[in-house]
């Protein structure tokens, strides 16, 4: 999704903004998650959010 300036606890980060989605499956029930991540060069993962449902 390209690159944000994102402020954390640990400091300021330029990262790369990552959205994904998956449906995950439990006792015959399945619920569907969304996901971003913000990923910083040298650093890893610096911000990490995940929704369920909708």
């Amino acid at each position: 999704m390209g690159t944000e300036k994102i402020e954390t606890p640990a400091g300021e980060f330029k990262a790369f903004k990552i959205t994904y989605e998956t449906d995950v499956t439990t006792d015959g029930r399945t619920t569907k998650y969304h996901g971003v991540e913000w990923y910083a060069p040298g650093v890893g993962v610096v911000r990490s959010e995940i929704y369920e449902g909708d």
